[in-house]
């Protein structure tokens, strides 16, 4: 995504946050009068009711529609993601796979700036499987909990029976992001020892001025560096992330 679809998606957002507040309000002031009688006499305790059910239920799917548009937007905001993980047997990698970690990293902050968060119901069942439910909130309270996600514990390597499960977590919230916000991946490989595929920068993209204005930003401490690359688009801050330079960066803001 480039930088100006970055800035009309967000300019798009604005106007839709602002829309959906005035339609907040009209709605509020409209619960307020539909409470009241039109000759001024009292309601019935019954037809207040009926009143007040009808007028939630409106506030309710209002709350809905502005939840599933700020969603549709966050998808289509998100960058592709590069296959950072990989899973090697006997020194040979099978496969290659997002990390959470760096699916947080580039994701969530678009989240926000949708007003959007996810989090995750996690459990696990009598017969010792993993439990993983996404729980998408949008900031005017509205709660879409997804389908839940069940995987068998994690007996690779030599985990304990805790953190077989805990692995299987780790991996069923990887798998309920991606699904979730439709996450583009790449960076698969045909033979198990390929190096990974990058989506070219898109022409004018200066790679090198960015990544040179990271390191200095990273020499003033790391809410100098945090701040600075918070300020990216999406497009940028996913680069740093996919190229390595945001851990690299982050330790040496920290030191």
């Amino acid at each position: 995504m480039n930088e100006s679809n970055s800035n009309e998606i967000a300019v798009q957002q604005d106007t839709s946050i602002s829309k959906s507040q005035s339609q907040s309000m009209d709605m509020a002031q409209q619960l307020f009068q539909s409470l009241q009688s039109s000759d001024g006499t009292a309601l019935s305790a019954d037809e207040m009711g009926k009143r007040l059910d009808i007028q939630l239920t409106l506030l309710d799917r209002l709350r809905e529609e502005e939840f599933r548009t700020a969603k549709n937007a966050a998808k289509a905001a998100m960058p592709t993601i590069t296959k950072r993980g990989a899973i090697e047997v006997k020194g040979s990698i099978r496969s290659r796979f997002s990390k959470l970690e760096d699916i947080q990293e580039i994701c969530d902050p678009i989240l926000r700036q949708f007003g959007l968060s996810i989090d995750f119901d996690v459990g696990c069942t009598d017969q010792g499987r993993a439990i993983c439910v996404p729980v998408v909130t949008h900031t005017n309270g509205f709660v879409e909990r997804g389908v839940a996600f069940h995987l068998p514990p994690d007996n690779s390597g030599s985990k304990s029976p805790v953190q077989a499960v805990m692995s299987s977590i780790s991996q069923a919230k990887r798998h309920q992001y991606i699904a979730t916000w439709n996450l583009r991946q790449i960076g698969s490989d045909d033979d198990g020892q390929g190096l990974m595929k990058r989506v070219a920068p898109p022409a004018g993209f200066d790679a090198e001025g960015i990544r040179a204005e990271g390191e200095k930003q990273a020499l003033g401490g790391i809410d100098s560096y945090l701040n600075w690359y918070k300020s990216q688009s999406n497009m940028v801050r996913g680069w740093l992330v996919d190229e390595g330079h945001h851990a690299d960066f982050k330790a040496k803001a920290s030191s």
